[in-house]
């Protein structure tokens, strides 16, 4: 990546004004009137001093752009020119040129079937027409149709000048077993592109037009498909996440584009398969929070609950919507509309909340009976609950359900280590620096700490001071010695501060940034931002001194008592003994 200058990658996203040193220009992760994004040529990282953003090239296409680690590093490797070859393991896979021709009639195969759609009247038309989609959708999602034809898109490809052996790496052609030759693996069906995150079409999906089996056909993988590393319309729905803030996870791709009509563009569907653990490491790339909207029959549910368990070991928020006695989402939106539907988005409840009440419905909570083994059953989803807070609110909801107590619920979930009075109590160990749980006997969160030497602390704050205006700087320099700094960031940025006071009163880190280090500028904003306030500017000042005069002295001390240590030389040991006495004196005034 070192041929790509990030001041060119995000100048075509930014307007950018060169500054000094730097470039500067209105961050687009969030809005501001006043430019406070700043790119260092000389660094190749940006870093935004309102909102905190920062990073290198590939860290702000995956930023502005949605996309993960490889896919920013492709997707920059494509938009600049830059041969991937050199960095791919030999076996690993099809080299660049390759994997650009197999790209190609992917590409080429997309534009034959929405060709087809759009010529004289069809039945994949007519069917997407019934389906009540508006042509501006269609066009949107790149729908497309093939005709009940062996060999029309071979024929089109090969037009096109492309061998059938790199057809045939594609899937989209299948060898007739009988005989040579091949036929189309696509026939007489409504096409749905799927695009990957970086906008490119990879694969399709071709839902029957007849009484055909499958009813719903996808690519086969490939070198440059695989389903499952592929969520259809995340390249939309990861445009909205910072609006939205979660996925939407459907089953079909009807679902997905039903709703996406009615405005509710963060849905996304696993391709007709069920969901990974790959899809549940994509999905947490981009949000922490899933709801599944799959199908209400009986399949639908056990897929729901699958992919509760895979999201699950994602550590990511999973709630469920009610669908009531709708089929699917498309049915439910097309019903009642998209305000009906988002309300039921609002209303999803927990996993948790979710299997309670599919275990209800299995027993009759009318009974004694049933009210016993409901709560028994219901415990194999409670007990493993780590939050307190939450396993306490389902055993209010048990409560609610049965009729039956909540301590005796509680006395069913935590067992012989239940005391009503102290079923939450906790303790803090003060050996392993961490909070107990005496009911569960369990560690449950650790204290984490993080040690700064009382010097750094001293210079830290001297140079908060200093950035308090031009005035205050003076008066910082004035009682100390700026070469008496030990961190070295600390000290150039007092050195820098020199200059800037020279030509402004008061400190701004907007025009600070035009001729400063941008490592230096990150220490000016965080001290800036996380600094305690100053109560008394004056005795903070003396005090700040003071502590660092100590620290000099004691500094100076040990030094002198190893040199001690280390030496022989008579004249010598008597001069660093005299300094020691004179230290000692000075300490104690």
């Amino acid at each position: 990546m070192e041929r790509v200058s990030i001041v060119d990658v995000i100048n075509s996203y930014v307007q950018l004004k060169q500054t000094g040193r730097n470039h500067k220009g209105l961050c687009p992760f969030h809005s501001e009137k006043t430019p406070s994004f700043v790119v260092s040529d000389e660094k190749q990282v940006y870093h935004c001093f309102g909102c905190g953003a920062a990073g290198n090239v590939i860290g702000f296409i995956m930023n502005i752009e949605n996309l993960d680690f490889l896919d920013a590093i492709e997707f920059i490797s494509e938009k600049y020119g830059i041969d991937l070859n050199q960095y791919r393991v030999e076996s690993s896979g099809p080299k660049s040129d390759d994997l650009n021709t197999l790209k190609g009639i992917v590409r080429e195969t997309g534009i034959y079937f929405i060709r087809k759609l759009r010529s004289a009247s069809n039945p994949g038309e007519d069917y997407l027409l019934k389906r009540g989609l508006k042509s501006d959708i269609i066009k949107k999602f790149g729908l497309g149709y093939v005709p009940d034809e062996w060999e029309g898109l071979l024929k089109y490809l090969k037009s096109k000048g492309y061998k059938e052996s790199d057809i045939e790496k594609t899937g989209l052609i299948v060898k007739r077993q009988n005989s040579n030759g091949y036929y189309d693996r696509f026939r007489n069906r409504v096409i749905f592109p799927i695009i990957d995150v970086r906008g490119k079409v990879v694969g399709f999906g071709g839902r029957v037009l007849d009484d055909s089996v499958p009813k719903y056909m996808n690519s086969v993988d490939s070198p440059v498909f695989n389903k499952s590393r592929i969520l259809y319309n995340l390249n939309n729905a990861k445009d909205v996440l910072k609006k939205e803030g979660k996925i939407i996870l459907v089953e079909g791709y009807m679902d997905v584009i039903s709703l996406y009509q009615a405005g509710i563009m963060n849905a996304v569907a696993s391709l007709g398969t069920a969901l990974t653990e790959e899809h549940g490491k994509i999905l947490r790339r981009y949000t922490d929070e899933v709801v599944f909207a799959y199908d209400s029959d009986e399949a639908g549910v056990k897929a729901t609950i699958r992919g509760i368990e895979i999201l699950s070991k994602e550590d990511m928020k999973i709630k469920i919507i009610d669908l009531e006695d709708f089929k699917d989402p498309d049915e439910m939106v097309k019903s009642k509309g998209s305000e009906y539907f988002q309300q039921k988005v609002k209303d999803a409840v927990s996993h948790t909340e979710f299997k309670l009440n599919l275990l209800k419905k299995e027993y009759n909570l009318d009974s004694s009976d049933g009210v016993i083994d409901f709560i028994k059953e219901s415990m194999n989803i409670v007990k493993p609950i780590k939050s307190p807070t939450e396993k306490d609110y389902f055993i209010k909801l048990i409560s609610k359900y049965t009729n039956v107590e909540v301590d005796i619920v509680r006395k069913e979930v935590y067992g012989d280590f239940y005391n009503n009075k102290k079923e939450n109590s906790s303790y803090y160990n003060k050996d392993k620096n961490s909070y107990y749980n005496r009911k569960e006997n369990r560690e449950i969160e650790k204290v984490k700490s993080r040690k700064v030497s009382p010097r750094k602390i001293v210079e830290s704050r001297l140079v908060y001071l200093s950035l308090q205006g031009r005035q205050k700087y003076q008066a910082v320099i004035k009682a100390v010695e700026i070469n008496s700094f030990k961190n070295e960031k600390l000290k150039k940025i007092m050195g820098q501060l020199s200059a800037y006071y020279s030509l402004h009163d008061e400190f701004d880190i907007s025009s600070f940034a035009d001729d400063s280090d941008m490592e230096l500028l990150e220490v000016a904003n965080y001290l800036l931002k996380n600094s305690f306030p100053i109560e008394n500017f004056s005795n903070e000042l003396e005090n700040n001194v003071v502590q660092l005069g100590k620290i000099l002295l004691s500094e100076r001390e040990r030094e002198l008592k190893e040199e001690l240590e280390a030496i022989t030389d008579k004249e010598r040991r008597n001069e660093i003994l005299k300094e020691l006495f004179a230290l000692a004196k000075n300490q104690k005034k």
